[in-house]
């Protein structure tokens, strides 16, 4: 989730990022070895040195 965040952030960025806090995990279901997953992620806030992404997997 860290990579999926990063990438609409350095897009918006124009360069490197780095993750500085995560708010919050929401578990709804059990993730197992050999699931495959989407991670859909979208710029929500952009300040002067910061950017605030939303991912949903």
């Amino acid at each position: 989730m860290d990579i999926a965040g990063s990438i609409p952030a350095s897009r918006r960025a124009n360069g490197r990022v780095a993750t500085v806090v995560v708010n919050s995990f929401l578990f709804k279901h059990p993730v197992f070895v050999g699931d495959l997953l989407s991670c859909y992620a979208d710029v929500v806030k952009t300040g002067n040195t910061s950017v605030t992404v939303y991912i949903e997997v």
